[in-house]
Formats: C-alpha cells, sequence, structure tokens
C-alpha cells in the first residue's frame, strides 16, 4: 500500500516501549512552551513501575479524549490496522487521517509540497484516555526507573526552563 494515497486511510502498529502493555494509563501531563509531555504508567497499583514519558515539541497538535468521546472516531480508524503478534497494542500511526489532513491544510507551505507530504497522526489507547497527535518531528520516549511521579513532572518543568 502506498502511504501517500490521498484517499485511503492506512494503519500500522507504532513500535513503542508500550505497544504492548496489558493495561496503560495517563498520569499527568506537561504543556510548556517548548514540549509536551505526557506521563504513563503500565499498571496504575504499582508504585514503583517505571514511568513512560512520551515527548513532543509544544507547538504541536494534540487531542485528549476520553474513551466515550473517541470509541467510535478511533474504533473507525483502528479498523484499517494490520493483524499484529503483539496482544495489546496501544500505539498507531494512521496516514491519511481527518485530524492529520486537517492539521497538515493548515500548513504554511506550497500547494506542490503539501501534495507531497506524508500526511499522518499518532494515536496512543490508554486505560483513560485517547492521545492523538500530529507531528512531522520523531516523538520522543524515555522511561524512568525509582521515581516519584511528581518529582519526575518537576524535572521536566525544569529542564524546560533551562531551554
Amino acid at each position: 500500500m502506498n502511504k501517500s494515497d490521498k484517499n485511503q486511510i492506512i494503519c500500522e502498529h507504532w513500535e513503542t516501549p508500550v505497544i504492548g502493555s496489558e493495561s496503560l494509563w495517563l498520569y499527568r501531563l506537561l504543556y510548556t512552551h517548548f514540549n509536551t509531555y505526557f506521563f504513563f504508567h503500565k499498571d496504575r497499583d504499582e508504585i514503583n513501575d517505571p514511568v513512560y514519558v512520551l515527548s513532543i515539541r509544544g507547538r504541536e497538535t494534540f487531542k485528549i479524549s476520553d474513551e466515550g468521546e473517541s470509541t467510535n472516531r478511533i474504533h473507525e480508524l483502528l479498523k484499517y490496522k494490520p493483524p499484529y503478534h503483539i496482544k495489546w497494542p496501544k500505539t498507531f500511526k494512521v496516514w491519511n487521517s481527518p485530524l492529520a489532513i486537517e492539521v497538515c491544510r493548515g500548513l504554511a507551505i506550497p500547494k506542490e509540497e503539501y501534495e507531497q507530504m506524508e500526511k499522518y497522526q499518532y494515536i496512543v489507547l490508554a486505560q483513560n484516555e485517547t492521545i492523538e497527535f500530529v507531528t512531522n518531528k520523531e516523538p520522543k520516549w524515555e522511561i524512568h526507573q525509582n521515581i516519584l511521579l511528581d518529582d519526575l513532572v518537576i524535572q521536566y518543568l525544569k529542564k524546560d526552563s533551562l531551554d
């Protein structure tokens, strides 16, 4: 399949540290001028579990919706996903989704460049929310062990204040 086909929605599994998690919980969101950080736990009952941090640039478009609001829309996008060996896929990349097309259409670029570019969005399925975003820069994942979530959030806030 050609991912740049303007009319065809294509879905792939997005290889991340949380792709095969049985449960995934969004615990915090930190939005700064430079970056947006999403803080996840795989198991909400274990305080010593690693914290998974997804970072995107601060000016990138993202959407967080609860299960009820996003269920039909996300289900429609993910019906195009390929069969895969992962038991609980939680992360996806979707080409030509309505959100990706809308965000890309708003870019101040020549029409020829717009028509050539790939238009895709990322999706993270957490237990309590669905996170969707569009970015042309690869999102960054980091894993942190043996740190309290509040302390980690403060570290990221301080890091961004120094940039």
